[in-house]
This record gives structure tokens, sequence and C-alpha cells, in this order.
């Protein structure tokens, strides 16, 4: 049940138990000596300020029918209770927070309050009032240096008196003489009904009731707010409300103060019932999405089941051009073996072996394969050995990149000239003979070889070339000794 129809039941509760006693004078929270009256906002999204004026900053806002407690007025602004959304701010420093967290201690004279909201979260400058040491605060979360708390006494508000209009079309003046007390500010901010001037339940016992069925009007009341009592005890689903405006609506009195109790009561059960098929209607409307989730759920379900799991994403443990080895041909030295080559390198990349026998590798040689397959270090032969497990083919023909042969110059032979005669004085002429073969190598054919790996060699071989026959334009022995 809302706060609005709890508020009205203890109203019309209280006063029909202080029925035919002495009206009380009104009394005011002490300290404040103003008149508070209900308003009703008469616009959407009106902003509420921390003070009076266009420069105070928002707090919060509210719109159409909400009420507001008015306790003062200042130049076309109106002084209020914290209406929902607005909140009281102060620092963690000055308060002892309990262990719960939900309440504190101030631990230090003079602290001020300030005005916060949901639309003011920081920045808090406007003051509401101060507190002092002992005084508690009941915490409902925290702001950077500050902790939120509920408004405490003397906190309030402020809204544009041009939006809000008296409760029930009554006046400010009227209701001022009614010194309705402002709600205690220790507690939440609820809403809270008050009845009008000219509505107000009579507090004085009518004398001259008429009689219905042998019992007066005032014990048909009273008896009707047993009945109610009872009624509100039991579940809402099991509240007999029409049962009970029956009742209040059959009682027949001509006195006008105790119409006045009946009618609040009756518009109160009306209120009731309208508020009870309202929470029908939102729990049906909550239960037909409830089962649609579900029936959303079941579908999802069914289709994860109809989808089929993504494929795990595999890596080769190597790829290349299978050939064989020739370090590793199998037999007692060990398992026998093959290489990896890579085609854009030449090189070398793994050593790949099946001890298990589940993959002949025999077949894939010649093609570049991808082989699945665990794989170690060989720190001796710095390449990876790999045991097959799997083999994919990648491509049948498996061509590798070929180096160029190597290219052989040969520089045609120049035989030495032979030293020219020189004139000798008139010596002794001794016998010319020839000139000795020089030792170096110059006339030799010169001999250029580009260094190459083979396609299926495991490391890179130095290719040379030698000429053990003699050259067809180098002398003889016999044209030498010619000489």
């Amino acid at each position: 049940m809302s706060t609005k129809l709890l508020a009205s039941v203890c109203l019309v509760v209280l006063a029909a138990s202080a029925y035919g006693q002495a009206e009380p004078a009104a009394t005011q929270p002490a300290g404040e000596a103003v008149a508070a009256w209900v308003g009703v906002v008469t616009a959407t999204n009106v902003y509420v300020r921390s003070g009076p004026g266009e420069t105070a900053y928002f707090c919060a806002q509210i719109s159409s029918p909400e009420k507001v407690d008015v306790v003062g007025k200042s130049e076309g602004w109106l002084k209020i209770q914290p209406p929902k959304g607005c909140f009281s701010v102060i620092r963690k420093n000055y308060v002892q927070a309990e262990e719960d967290g939900r309440s504190g201690l101030v631990n230090t004279d003079n602290i001020w309050v300030r005005a916060g909201g949901e639309l003011r979260t920081t920045d808090f400058w406007a003051i509401q009032c101060r507190t002092t040491t002992g005084d508690k605060v009941e915490i409902l979360g925290e702001l950077g240096d500050y902790y939120k708390i509920v408004p405490p006494a003397g906190a309030f508000f402020w809204i544009s008196a041009h939006y809000v209009k008296p409760a029930g079309q009554a006046g400010p003046s009227e209701l001022e003489t009614a010194g309705a007390a402002a709600r205690p500010a220790t507690t939440r901010p609820v809403d809270t009904v008050v009845v009008p001037q000219k509505d107000k339940l009579p507090t004085t016992v009518p004398t001259d009731l008429p009689k219905t069925g042998g019992a007066s009007a005032t014990d048909s009341f009273r008896a009707a707010e047993k009945a109610l009592r009872a009624e509100f005890a039991k579940p809402l689903e099991q509240r007999d409300y029409q049962a009970l405006l029956a009742r209040y609506q059959g009682i027949s009195t001509t006195d006008h103060r105790l119409k006045t109790y009946i009618n609040i009561r009756c518009k109160f059960i009306q209120e009731a019932m309208i508020e009870r098929n309202e929470l029908q209607a939102v729990r049906e409307m909550a239960k037909t999405s409830d089962l649609q989730q579900k029936d959303y759920d079941a579908r999802w379900v069914e289709l994860q089941k109809q989808t089929p799991p993504p494929e795990a994403v595999r890596t080769f443990a190597a790829k290349g051009v299978l050939a064989e080895s020739s370090v590793f041909p199998g037999g007692a030295v060990g398992p026998k073996r093959y290489i990896l080559v890579d085609p854009d390198s030449g090189q070398v990349s793994a050593y790949v072996q099946c001890v298990s026998g589940a993959v002949d590798l025999s077949q894939y040689r010649g093609m570049t394969i991808g082989v699945f397959g665990q794989k170690h270090l060989d720190r001796n032969l710095v390449r990876y050995i790999v045991e097959a497990e799997e083999i994919v083919v990648i491509d049948a023909a498996g061509k590798i990149f070929a180096p160029p042969k190597p290219i052989i110059r040969v520089r045609p032979y120049t035989p030495a000239e032979a030293p020219q005669e020189q004139q000798q004085p008139a010596v002794q002429e001794q016998p010319q003979t020839a000139p000795a073969e020089q030792p170096s190598g110059e006339g030799l054919p010169m001999v250029q070889e580009d260094q190459s790996q083979q396609q299926t060699q495991e490391q890179p071989q130095e290719q040379t070339q030698t000429q053990d026959q003699p050259r067809e334009d180098e002398p003889s022995h016999s044209e030498e000794q010619s000489r």
C-alpha cells in the first residue's frame, strides 16, 4: 500500500479515536515560527533549488501532480520540506559513522549541512543549517569528501511559487489558521495527506446523532472502523473493499460532522480499490513479461543447440617441402627422419618423423605440406623435431627456390714474352739458356664459383671445379727444351 494511503489511514484513525475529546492546540517544531500548507505542482519538470532565486543551483525536478509541504515564502519563492530526489551533505571528517554505515554522529560543533540532490552531486556551496556534536545523521551514501544524508531538521529547499497551488484549491491564508505542523526532518521525506479547512474533521462529540436500526450512527461508524482494521490486516488480494464501502455508505446520519468522516473513509476505500487494480495490472504485465523472457531463453537455448560450435583454430607445427634426410636414414642410429625445406629460402626449417606409424611420410616426398603434431627443439641440430600426427597437403608440386648454377669463367693462357738480348762488351760468350718457368699462377686459368645450396641438402656446400688435364695452349716439354 502506498505511503499516501498509509498516511490517510493514520489521519482518519487518529481523528476517530479522538472523537469526543477537546481539540488540542496546534503546535510547531521548536524554533520554527512558520505555518505549513500543502501545495500541488502544476507543471512538468519544475526545478527544486538550493535557495530562493534563479542564482541558486538545481537539486532535483518534480512534476504535476506531486505535492510539496510549504513552510515559508520569499519574493515569489516557496520554502519547502525536502521532496524526493533531494538530500543534504556533510563532510566525512566531521561524522563518526556507525559500524553498519547507515548512520553516524557529528563529532564537532557548528558543522555546516549543505544542499544536494539528483541534479547536484558536486560543488555543494549552498548552506542549509548547522549541526553540533552528538547530532545523529542518517547516511544514504558517499559523494567524494561528503556523506549523503537525510536532510536534518532545519534543512529546506525552494521552488518557484508560480508552479505551485494550494491543495484542494484552498489558499494559504485559510490553511495557515489550521496550524498544520511540518513533518519531522529526521526521517526520510514521505507524502502526507492534509485535510483542507472546509473538510476538517470535527473534534467534539455530537449529542444529537440519529439512531439507525436500533444503534446510533456513531456506533455504526465505530463498528465499520473495526471491520476496516480487520480487513486491512489481511493480504491485499483477500481484502473485500466492496463490503467495506457498502458498510460505510449504509450509515445514515444528518450530522454533517460524522458525514465528513464517512465521506473521507469512502474516498479512501475507493482509492485503495483503484490502486489494487493498478497493482494487479502491473503484476499481470510482469508475469507476462516473465513468460515472454522464458520463451526467449528457451528459443535461444534451442538455437544454440542447432548452431554447430565454431571449430578451433589449428596451427601447423611446421610446414615446407618434404624430402628425405641423408643424416637420419633410420635403422640403428635412430628413427628415420625427413626434412622440411622452406620453399622461399631453401633452408631446412625442421625435421619430421613418425615413430608411432600413424602417418606414412614417404608418400608426401616432394610435396609442400603442413604437419600437425608435437615438436621439440634439438639444441644440437638447432632445429625442431616434429612427431607427425596428421599431414595436410598444401601444394602437391612442392616447388623450391632454385639456386643459380655455378658460373665458371676460363681466361685464355697467354705465354710470357722472352727477354730481349742485350749487347754485351766483347767478352767471352756464354751459352744462352731459356728462361725458367715462373712459379706464380699467372697465366693459369681462373675459376670463379658461386656457392649455392642444393634442394635436398641439409647444409650448404661449396662447389669447386679443378682441371687435371693440361690445356691445349700449354707448351709441351719438348717445346720448352727446343727453346
